[in-house]
């Protein structure tokens, strides 16, 4: 074999043992972020219910009905439901506060809506039973999620549940009617 030979295989000998080096350096740098992970041990319902606010913004949602979730200021709970919640306008939703460890350690949840049979079915056709949305949290801090019903398709009859997931772990469920 001549010098030509030897310094090609040479060079991809050396170019495969980078390529795992960094292959594992970048599995040791995931399995450390998921190790920093927050554990939630629990979310503390403060208030749930029907609820008025005043929309500020939106931000992108892929997962979501319409695929975006909404920023809000001034949000009143409501101290019984409106007398007809199937409409247009109509908001529900949970403030809670997160427990866990460590202290003001931050963790991703999952938010997800389920609606009732038989889905809500936007213009495209699309028939919607699951909205899901990323759940940025801290612990010990107090948030909020919630879902308001803005266009006609989105108002469906039924029993409404919201649960927030850590992972395969279930860390709250509420319902909601709408009627």
């Amino acid at each position: 074999m001549g010098r030509d030979g030897w310094t090609t295989r040479w060079v991809a000998v050396w170019a495969m043992i980078l390529a795992v080096c960094l292959l594992a350096v970048g599995s040791h740098a995931r399995a450390q972020s998921k190790a920093r992970e927050a554990r939630i041990d629990r979310l503390e319902v403060l208030v749930s219910g029907f609820y008025v606010a005043d929309k500020t913004g939106e931000m992108p949602a892929a997962g979501t009905t319409t695929g975006h979730i909404e920023t809000l200021a001034n949000i009143k709970f409501l101290d019984r439901p409106p007398s007809v919640t199937a409409q247009i306008g109509t908001a529900m939703g949970v403030r809670f506060k997160v427990i866990g460890t460590p202290k003001k350690g931050k963790a991703q949840l999952r938010a997800e809506w389920h609606i009732p049979e038989p889905g809500a079915r936007n213009p495209n056709g699309n028939i919607y039973r699951l909205s899901v949305s990323d759940l940025p949290v801290q612990v010990g801090e107090t948030t909020m999620r919630g879902y308001a019903l803005e266009q006609q398709w989105e108002v469906v009859k039924g029993r409404w549940t919201f649960q927030v997931w850590q992972g395969e772990r279930k860390l709250l469920e509420e319902s909601f009617d709408i009627e």
